[in-house]
């Protein structure tokens, strides 16, 4: 079979586009570093760069969840050593009021100072978190306790908000691990309902009351009924406590995750340097030596174009 002239050129210019075409490949993986551009280039590392990519997006997903839900925890446990503190004052208070020597005027200065302490109990039992209320569960929108007051403004009863407030607040912090970040507002002040004997703001009511009323036998029993609401709260900060040391290492292991997908990532597409320099000056010189020889081959069909 004669191999024409023209069947010469056409060759030619196969071989020459096939190398301008890797000259340019490896002329874009020099300017961005990465091997594989689009999914042509390399369709079984395109899939798992793809999923390697969703395991970082979800993995920082994660992240922001440990730590919005861990900045929520530590400012829950701030606030109830808040409590913590004010339950103390009311015990000393309760220990000085439970005192014969004292008269109606003593107790009473006791009653005022243990009714600033329930108005206090009310607004922390209240503290809004991010703009919704701490220990409102899903009802955050709302006042978690609303108070019953008596003619002279002393608060005679509170109420949890009746919707409900003990729902559990989770965020998603591994695949498939999802940990509650809040305390139910009842659990925490009410848990055995309004008025029972575990209702803390109970607990300064019958106290208050009973140093206005200057009645001994009424203040005697809130000694202790305040130290069980003292170790009430305290299992509650404890249990926060432990959680969030709990999502502190879910959070490192985040972090060692995060360097593992992007290392994973970083193998399958990024381009090997010395390889793709080599790569691209033998095509580069490949590319030059069938222009030289193009020109051999032109000159040629043109002599004999012109015999």
């Amino acid at each position: 079979m004669r191999i024409s002239d023209q069947m010469r050129v056409r060759s030619l210019l196969y071989q020459l586009e096939n190398h301008l075409d890797s000259v340019s490949k490896y002329q874009s993986q020099l300017s961005t570093g990465k091997r594989i551009e689009e999914p042509s280039d390399d369709a079984f590392g395109a899939g798992k760069a793809l999923r390697y990519r969703h395991g970082i997006k979800m993995n920082e997903q994660h992240v922001r969840n440990a730590e919005d839900g861990m900045g929520r925890m530590q400012y829950s446990d701030g606030i109830l050593q808040s409590i913590t503190n004010l339950m103390n004052q009311a015990m000393s208070l309760a220990v000085a009021a439970d005192n014969d020597t004292l008269t109606a005027a003593d107790r009473q200065v006791i009653a005022n100072e243990v009714d600033q302490l329930l108005e206090d109990l009310v607004s922390k039992a209240n503290t809004q978190y991010n703009g919704k209320y701490l220990f409102g569960g899903f009802n955050d929108n709302a006042e978690a306790f609303t108070v019953t007051r008596d003619g002279q403004g002393l608060i005679t009863a509170v109420s949890a908000n009746p919707d409900g407030i003990d729902q559990e607040i989770k965020r998603e912090i591994g695949v498939g691990l999802k940990e509650t970040v809040n305390i139910g507002g009842t659990l925490l002040f009410q848990p055995d309902g309004e008025g029972a004997e575990s209702d803390l703001f109970r607990k300064l009511i019958t106290l208050r009351d009973g140093c206005i009323n200057n009645d001994p036998d009424a203040i005697g029993p809130q000694i202790d009924a305040i130290q069980d609401g003292i170790d009430q709260i305290s299992y509650h900060s404890s249990t926060l406590g432990a959680k969030v040391n709990f999502f502190q290492r879910q959070l490192e292991q985040l972090g060692m995750d995060a360097v593992n997908y992007t290392d994973s990532l970083s193998n399958v597409e990024d381009a090997d340097l010395i390889e793709t320099v080599m790569m691209y000056e033998q095509e580069q010189a490949a590319y030059e030596a069938a222009l030289a020889s193009g020109a051999t081959i032109i000159q040629m069909s043109l002599i004999n174009f012109m015999g």
